[in-house]
């Protein structure tokens, strides 16, 4: 992506922050995936590294086991798209684009530095021109850049979608998005404990997670998925979600570092 890229190469930043950006911008598929720093260590090594790890690493961690998030992230292409999709095949912008934890840590100006990072990330979005656009980070409608906040969701609103129109230079776009969470709701264990969810309840957060990639690749690649269950899983997660059944976490969520 050309504005990714050009925005990359006006700044100071770690040796792997822009290969890694383009590549995982760089999907063949019109569905954007959006995060919030999808790998904590996407700055200091290679792709493959990044994802999958490795294990010659020297001590145990993010760099010897690789993301979590992009592992899950690709299982539940696959497994929504019947093994048609995976994560090469996924348009992932990150909505603080190369403004990594660390980068954020070393920033002079932070608000500065994230509305530009969000100015950039939303032209991104304008140029792709997605089908669809998959939302899987509850900060987004914190953004001071007014057209990200169309993105915001919250736990109690995944598994929603709506229409958007996207104004790009070649005119008028409509682009689905469908509203979820970041996958670390369930595979972080701090973050699991501090709900005190069931195994029922982290099971059927992961179902939502496929109902909304396959809401996604329906929008996208006119791929069909036919599941009396799907809306079922909705209404019962979104039920739970409701005040006195379970706490509304969007500033908890937004709270975390998104990096597994």
């Amino acid at each position: 992506m050309d504005i990714l890229r050009l925005h990359g190469e006006q700044k100071e930043l770690y040796e792997y922050s822009l290969d890694n950006a383009l590549a995982l911008a760089e999907g063949i598929i019109s569905l954007v995936v959006v995060l919030q720093e999808p790998c904590n260590i996407a700055d200091t090594v290679p792709y493959d590294v990044m994802v999958h790890g490795n294990a010659s690493a020297s001590s145990w961690g993010p760099e010897r086991v690789g993301s979590a998030t992009l592992q899950e992230i690709d299982s539940l292409a696959e497994k929504s798209s019947n093994g048609k999709y995976g994560l090469d095949d996924l348009s992932i912008f990150d909505l603080n684009t190369l403004l990594s934890q660390d980068l954020q840590d070393e920033s002079d100006d932070i608000d500065a530095d994230l509305d530009e990072a969000h100015s950039v990330f939303w032209n991104m979005i304008l140029a792709k021109k997605p089908k669809a656009i998959l939302v899987l980070t509850t900060s987004a409608g914190l953004s001071n850049h007014g057209p990200v906040t169309n993105l915001g969701s919250s736990l109690r609103r995944a598994g929603s979608t709506r229409f958007l129109t996207l104004w790009t230079k070649d005119g008028p776009h409509r682009s689905l998005i469908i509203y979820g969470f970041h996958p670390s709701v369930y595979l972080r264990e701090d973050y699991v404990s501090s709900r005190e969810w069931s195994s029922e309840e982290v099971r059927l957060a992961n179902e939502v997670l496929h109902v909304c990639f396959a809401k996604a690749f329906e929008a996208s690649c006119n791929l069909s998925r036919k599941c009396d269950r799907d809306d079922k899983i909705i209404r019962r997660w979104q039920k739970l979600q409701r005040p006195g059944n379970s706490l509304d976490a969007q500033a908890a969520l937004a709270r975390l570092t998104l990096g597994l």
